[in-house]
Formats: C-alpha cells, structure tokens, sequence
C-alpha cells in the first residue's frame, strides 16, 4: 500500500481529507456501509482507546454499547465544531452517530482523547482507501505494510532514511 497523504509537523492537518475520501465512497456501501466507516474512522483517531472518569484507560471495544454510541456522537460533535462543511457534506451518516444520552462531556472527552492519541503522530490514507494512525515522521511515499499472518500495518521506509 503505498501512502498518499500525511500529517505530521510540516504537512497540512488531514482529518478532513480523510474523512471525506472515506466516507466519499459511501455511495457504493448503502447507508450501513457509511455509518461503519464513520465508526471506524471514530475508532483510528483515539486509536482505539478511552478513558473513564478515573482516568484508567481501556480499549474502546470493552464499553458498553451505550457508552460506544456515546464515544462515536463525541466523534460527530466533534466533525461538526471543527469541520461544520464536511459535517453537513455528510450529515446523514453523522446525524446517525448521534444519541440523546450523549452530553458535551462526552465531546469533551472525545477532543481530549484525540488530543493526546494524535499528538506525535499523523493519519494516512493509502492508494487502495485504507487509512490509519501512524508515527509524525511518515512522509509521502512511505509504505504501509501487513505481514502475512498478522493484522497489525507497519510503516516501511528505505534503508538510511
């Protein structure tokens, strides 16, 4: 998988980027399709994590569905104070996202937990549309790479860089 885009300190934020490229492609995946993309966008920029109000952290996958849907409406508040456009491009999938139990602490801690993920690190977006959180030194032209057997990418640069 060769990279396509990246963040990082010298390169333009691309969250937006990449939420519109992967949910651009909604049309082909129905509803159902989108509303998973959004949930596992949501899930790459915490890079899988939460918190709970004691500040222990766990993986996102061992809450509660209610507290989930709780995480993902963080996710759409989120998209829509910081990129109110692209919220509105594709507001019927974030409008599903949201819940009524949800409150502005769970933005909140959805923005704090997003902080601390990204910091150091940037998303890419690969030639085939998968994307993913990688280390700040990713550049262009990097390669993403599976090894047989596993399921965890790694990012490949030639030797001396």
């Amino acid at each position: 998988m060769s990279l396509l885009d990246t963040g990082g300190p010298d390169a333009c934020y691309p969250i937006a980027y990449i939420v519109d490229e992967a949910l651009g492609h909604r049309s082909t995946l129905g509803s159902t399709g989108s509303i998973a993309i959004a949930k596992g966008l949501a899930r790459t920029l915490i890079a899988g994590l939460t918190n709970d109000d004691h500040g222990n952290w766990q993986l996102i996958l061992t809450l509660s569905d209610d507290d989930i849907d709780k995480r993902y409406c963080g996710f759409a508040d989120y998209i829509d104070s910081h990129f109110p456009v692209l919220y509105q491009k594709y507001a019927a999938t974030f409008d599903r996202l949201r819940v009524p139990e949800a409150t502005s602490d769970d933005f909140l801690r959805y923005a704090q937990l997003f902080s601390l993920v990204y910091d150091f690190r940037c998303l890419f977006y690969t030639a085939n549309g998968s994307y993913g959180l990688g280390p700040a030194c990713m550049r262009a032209g990097y390669l993403v790479v599976v090894f047989f057997g596993g399921d965890t990418p790694y990012v490949h640069t030639s030797k001396g860089e």
